[in-house]
């Protein structure tokens, strides 16, 4: 664990907690949906991602899909990081890592019981990226401010 020297932030921890709560209910809704509303969702999202690119489908529909997984639990972790780091005045690195890394597991096994959806590990594994991602942005992010607010008290 990192400490952080400095008062909890309680706005700031309620702030993150909502955003890590809206991240969860965004992923189970995505992973509510059975496999024939998720693909038109997706599709009707990548129709839109190719246009923006001139016609040219730079990524393939599949990885397209992962990146979204990805980014939902980049979002996901940066939050849950975030509420953890302003609340307890530390960095709680192992601890956000083991909650968010379960969460992506108990999403896939939910998915296996939503209709013509599967249990992917894969997909956990492809979280889990997602997850170190947003926990490292979180904490470059928190050193950059860290030395630009405390630099005139050292």
């Amino acid at each position: 664990m990192i400490k952080n020297n400095h008062k909890p932030n309680i706005v700031m921890a309620l702030l993150m907690g909502a955003a890590c709560l809206f991240c969860m209910m965004i992923i189970f809704s995505f992973s509510y949906q059975n496999a024939e509303v998720s693909s038109g969702e997706s599709m009707s999202l990548y129709e839109k991602f190719v246009e923006f690119f001139g016609g040219r489908e730079i990524i393939s529909h599949n990885a397209f899909r992962k990146l979204a997984h990805f980014s939902e639990y980049t979002a996901f972790s940066f939050s849950f990081f975030g509420m953890l780091y302003f609340f307890k005045k530390q960095m709680c690195v192992w601890s956000s890592v083991f909650f968010c890394v379960l969460y992506s597991m108990s999403d896939e096994v939910h998915q296996f019981f939503v209709p013509e959806r599967a249990c992917r590990p894969f997909d956990v594994f492809v979280d889990s990226l997602g997850i170190l991602f947003g926990m490292t942005v979180f904490f470059i992010m928190a050193l950059i401010v860290s030395k630009i607010l405390y630099r005139d008290k050292a």
